[in-house]
């Protein structure tokens, strides 16, 4: 079964196109993923405001070029998952901005409730409901 990664690999590679928006530029070598990842991306427009995964926050936290990304967002909201307090703890003393943990029931595909996070260690809770949303826990 594994066998196919080779064969995906292989796809990867050749349909993997890198333009410079400048100059149109190709080249099907690199894998600058400084240039070209999410934390490239976010120096090089000014990014200030990032929706992910806390998974995603945590991989882009884990390098030193992503967690400068993150540190330098007005914004991040994290959903989709449980946010780990070591994320938390990581990214919370680096960021210039807003932390906002988010929580939506995957039958809705939108966030119910939010809340801030507003250092380390302190606790991290699903947050109080949206605007004109009410929550009902039920047993």
């Amino acid at each position: 079964m594994l066998h196919g990664l080779e064969a995906l690999d292989e796809l990867r590679r050749r349909c993997q196109t890198e333009i410079t928006i400048e100059t149109g530029d190709r080249d099907a070598n690199s894998n600058d993923d400084e240039e070209y990842g999410i934390a490239g991306q976010v120096a090089r427009y000014g990014v200030t405001h990032l929706q992910c995964t806390p998974s995603l926050a945590g991989v882009l936290a884990a390098e030193p070029a992503g967690l400068a990304a993150l540190a330098r967002l007005d914004m991040l909201l994290l959903g989709g998952e449980a946010l780990p307090t070591a994320l938390v703890d990581r990214v919370r003393p680096v960021m210039r901005g807003t932390l906002l943990n988010m929580y939506g029931p995957t039958e809705t595909t939108i966030w119910s409730t939010v809340k801030p996070v507003r250092r380390a260690g302190a606790p991290i809770t699903i947050g109080r409901p949206i605007a004109n949303t009410w929550v009902a826990v039920t047993d």
